[in-house]
C-alpha cells in the first residue's frame, strides 16, 4: 500500500522540498495523524488545517503538503509539497494512494435535495436481496457488506471515500453506492472517482448560503453527470423539472415517473399509514406492489433505487420481489411506538420541500390532527428558515417552533426567521427541544399524529460549539414509556 511522494504527485504542478519520502496513510485531522502519513493542510470553511502543521509534524508525519502561502516551520526531517490547490491534490493523492478502487467497483452516485438517504438504502437492500455484495457511503453510516461504520459528512473526504472502497474492493464488494451532496462535488471530494450510474432525486432551496442561487446549487448537482463516462446510464426523477433538464441534456437517461410517461412509472393505487400500493411498470412488464412504508415520496424514492437496478442489470421481477422487505431507514419518516394511541414519526426534514412531503404523506394516512414540532439549524441558509414556517403552518394542525442545533448562531434569531413565514397565525415557541417534543406528545391523542422534524438520524444537538448528546426518538419514546407507566 505504501507510495512515494513523487508517485502521489506526479503530473501534479508542486514543489518538494525534501526527500521522495514513502507515505504510510494519508489524514487531513492532526488528532488523527499517524507516524509515516502525509498530512494535507488547508483552510476550511470553520477551521484553518494550516494552524496544525506543527502538531502533525510532532506526531512523526513524513510529509506535509500545503499551499503556497502556508508558513512552514525550519525542520530537517519532515518532506514538504506545496501545491495551488490542495482539495485537488488531496483527491488524486488519495486515489492513487489507494489504487483507484472506484476503478474496480460499479460505483453509484446518488445526488438531489432530498431523498438520497432512504434511496441508497433501498438500492443497497436491492443488491443485497439478490446476491449483490455492496457498499455504502452515506449521511446516516457507511456499510461493508454487513459491516457498519459511522458516519461523518454525506460525502466524506477523499482520503476516507477512498479508504472505504479499498475495503469493498478486497471484501469482495461489487458494487458501491454513494451519496453525492452538491458541496462534496465542489469541493473536489469525488474527483478522481470513477462512477458508472448517476441518480438524480429532486432539487429544491437548500444550500444557498454556500451556492449563492439555484443555478450555482443545480450546476454543481448537475456536474455529476458530466463525469460520467460517455458509456454510462443515468437514473432520474423526470417529475422534477429539474430532473426534466437533465433528462434532454444528457444521453442514456432513464426517467422515473409518478405521473406520467417514462421509462419506469408507479402508480399510486391506495395509501394506508402501512404503506402504499402501486402499479409500477416498465416496458411491458407491470407489477402491483405494496409499499411497507408511508409516503409518497418514500414510493419514490423506491422507484429511483428500483430504476437504477434495472439499469445495473437486475431482471424486473427480482427486484419487485425485494418491496416486502425494504428496511425502515433511520431518521427516515421513522415510527415512533411505544403502545400510544396517536402515532409519531422521527423525520430529518430540515428543508421546506422536505417537510411538505412528509406533511403531505401524514395528511393522506393521518385522520385525525398533525402536530408538528421543529427548528432550523444555524450558521446555515438563512432563507429556507420563512418557508419552513410557512410550509408547516399550512400542513399542520399545530405547530410548535424549538430549536434544532444553533450552533453558535442566536437561537432566537432563528426562530424569529421562521415565525416570519407564519403570517401571523398560531404557533407555540419552546426553545428547549427536548420540552417541546415532551408538549407536543402531551397535546396528541387518538387518530393524531405527531411529526418531530429535523433532525431525524442525529443523537446529537450542537449549541455553541459543544456537541451534547440528544436523540428525537429516544426522547419521545422515554416519555411515552412514562406516560404509558402512569395511566
Amino acid at each position: 500500500m505504501a507510495k512515494t511522494i513523487l508517485e502521489l504527485f506526479e503530473g501534479i504542478s508542486c514543489s518538494i522540498e525534501g526527500g521522495n519520502t514513502a507515505i504510510g496513510g494519508i489524514a487531513i485531522d492532526s488528532r488523527t495523524v499517524r507516524p509515516g502519513d502525509l498530512f494535507f493542510a488547508y483552510k476550511g470553511e470553520t477551521h484553518d488545517g494550516r494552524a496544525f502543521i506543527g502538531e502533525a509534524i510532532s506526531k512523526k508525519v513524513a510529509a506535509v503538503c500545503t499551499d503556497t502561502e502556508a508558513d512552514l516551520p525550519d525542520t530537517g526531517e519532515t518532506t514538504f509539497v506545496r501545491v495551488e490547490d490542495v482539495r485537488r491534490a488531496l483527491a488524486k493523492a488519495a486515489a492513487r494512494f489507494w489504487d483507484h478502487p472506484s476503478r474496480e467497483l460499479r460505483l453509484i452516485g446518488i445526488t438531489g435535495t432530498n431523498g438520497k438517504t432512504t434511496t441508497a438504502f433501498f438500492l443497497k437492500h436491492i443488491f443485497s436481496e439478490n446476491g449483490i455484495v455492496s457498499g455504502l457511503i452515506g449521511t446516516v453510516r457507511n456499510e461493508i457488506g454487513k459491516t457498519i461504520i459511522p458516519a461523518g459528512l454525506t460525502t466524506p473526504e477523499p482520503n476516507i471515500i477512498n479508504a472505504l472502497l479499498s475495503r469493498m474492493k478486497d471484501s469482495g464488494a461489487e458494487a458501491a453506492v454513494l451519496e453525492v451532496s452538491s458541496q462534496g462535488i465542489d469541493r473536489g471530494r469525488v474527483d478522481e472517482l470513477m462512477f458508472s450510474q448517476a441518480v438524480f432525486t429532486n432539487l429544491s432551496g437548500e444550500h444557498l448560503d454556500y451556492h449563492g442561487t439555484m443555478e450555482e446549487y443545480f450546476a454543481a448537482k448537475r456536474s455529476l453527470f458530466e463525469r460520467l463516462p460517455e458509456s454510462c446510464p443515468s437514473v432520474v426523477n423526470t417529475d422534477d423539472q429539474y430532473g426534466k433538464i437533465i433528462e434532454k441534456e444528457f444521453s442514456d437517461v432513464h426517467g422515473v415517473s409518478m405521473k406520467g410517461s417514462a421509462y419506469l412509472t408507479g402508480m399510486p393505487v391506495s395509501v394506508s399509514p402501512e404503506g402504499t400500493v402501486l402499479n409500477i411498470t416498465c416496458g411491458g412488464m407491470k407489477a402491483e406492489v405494496t409499499m411497507p412504508r408511508p409516503g409518497v415520496h418514500n414510493c419514490m424514492n423506491f422507484l429511483l433505487a428500483a430504476c437504477s437496478a434495472l439499469v445495473y442489470g437486475l431482471d424486473f421481477s427480482s427486484v419487485m420481489n425485494t418491496v416486502s422487505t425494504l428496511p425502515s431507514v433511520p431518521g427516515r419518516f421513522e415510527p415512533v411506538e411505544c403502545g400510544q394511541k396517536f402515532r409519531v414519526y422521527v423525520d430529518y426534514a430540515h428543508t421546506d420541500n422536505a417537510l411538505a412531503n412528509v406533511l403531505k404523506g401524514l395528511r393522506e394516512i393521518i385522520q385525525g390532527r398533525i402536530i408538528t414540532v421543529f427548528g432550523a439549524g444555524g450558521d446555515r441558509d438563512r432563507l429556507k428558515r420563512p418557508r419552513m414556517g410557512k410550509t408547516a403552518c399550512d400542513l399542520s394542525d399545530v405547530v410548535i417552533i424549538t430549536n434544532d442545533n444553533p450552533r453558535t448562531e442566536n437561537p432566537k434569531r432563528i426562530i424569529s426567521d421562521i415565525q416570519k413565514g407564519t403570517d401571523g397565525r398560531e404557533w407555540a415557541v419552546i426553545p428547549d427541544r427536548r420540552k417541546a417534543i415532551e408538549a407536543a406528545l402531551e397535546e396528541a391523542c387518538g387518530d393524531d399524529a405527531v411529526l418531530i422534524a429535523g433532525k431525524g438520524h442525529e443523537d446529537y444537538q450542537i449549541i455553541g460549539t459543544k456537541k451534547h448528546h440528544f436523540s428525537d426518538k429516544e426522547v419521545a419514546q422515554r416519555y411515552l414509556s412514562r406516560k404509558a407507566v402512569t395511566q
